[in-house]
């Protein structure tokens, strides 16, 4: 996910009605930037999430280690909350906004730190909850009542740590928070059956340590979180009202490169832009963001 978004690390843009007319119809207005700095010059403004009611917009710096708080309306930047971490992901609802921040040691437990939205910059935490390994996107569901963490668990100096998705529970109370983990340690030595069904692993990696979420959507009704494994071409299928029970995997497969409309440029070495096709290879997808909608009834 910061892969993709790395777009917005020089500035955060918003819509406006009284802007630069653009082709595609829409208009917008740049009303802030970002600058990066010299110690981290692929950090700076990623993810954006707006909250209605008080007008503000919220923006993780990792160059900084803050999330910042601009007013929607102005493009003033109002202030910049400290996370004491490199905060992944912002989500707002009701009022409630949730960071995921890493630890400063990224294979140890990060954290959920959850604020209200109209007042984040001048009152307490409301709490923060540890999580797993590298959280790397968060999400409310519908109705606000729990937050679903991806957890990505990526490896460093040799420690690899579990993949997993935390989902916390704030139906009662912010305060009174609760936290469950879907894992994936059933899958531990049943990677050959995985890897026949079309599931990226690594050799000599437990299926628990080389499964890394990355982002999530969720049904409408809330009962189903989707789940991409980036680095393992797969989704993962996870049932919320019961998130103990092993999660469901399911393969992206492979795309045929020796399909007409389906080639590709080979080299970034040889100077020639052009795509070709290639007999018996094949691609892999490697899902990133995801995102559902409902249709009559049926999400998708």
């Amino acid at each position: 996910m910061r892969k993709l978004m790395r777009f917005l690390s020089a500035m955060a843009i918003l819509l406006s009605h009284q802007a630069i007319a653009t082709p595609l119809g829409f208009t917008y207005e740049h009303i802030w930037t970002n600058t990066t700095t010299a110690n981290d010059p692929e950090g700076g403004s990623e993810i954006v999430a707006y909250d209605k009611t008080s007008e503000q917009v919220f923006i993780t710096n990792s160059s900084e280690d803050t999330l910042d708080v601009l007013d929607a309306r102005t493009g003033t930047k109002l202030g910049s909350i400290a996370l004491g971490g490199g905060p992944n992901s912002v989500a707002v609802k009701n009022g409630i906004v949730a960071v995921a921040i890493e630890a400063s040691n990224k294979t140890d437990p990060g954290t959920v730190t959850i604020f209200n939205a109209s007042d984040a910059l001048s009152s307490p935490v409301l709490n923060s909850i540890h999580v797993g390994s590298l959280p790397d996107m968060l999400s409310f569901t519908a109705d606000g009542k729990k937050i679903i963490v991806a957890n990505e668990g990526e490896a460093k100096n040799g420690v690899n740590p579990n993949g997993s998705v935390s989902i916390i529970d704030i139906s009662s109370g912010i305060s009174s928070a609760t936290i469950e983990h879907s894992e994936f340690s059933a899958y531990n030595g049943q990677e050959a059956a995985l890897r026949a069904q079309g599931v990226r692993l690594f050799p000599g990696i437990s299926a628990s340590q080389d499964l890394e979420p990355e982002y999530i959507a969720l049904s409408k009704d809330g009962t189903k979180a989707y789940v991409t494994l980036q680095e393992n071409n797969s989704l993962a299928i996870i049932d919320l009202n019961n998130p103990n029970n092993t999660p469901d995997i399911v393969s992206f497969g492979t795309k045929d490169h020796g399909l007409s409309g389906q080639g590709l440029d080979a080299s970034d070495k040889d100077g020639i832009k052009q795509v070709n096709t290639f007999a018996k290879l094949s691609g892999m997808y490697m899902p990133d963001t995801i995102a559902s909608y409902n249709v009559n009834g049926k999400d998708y």
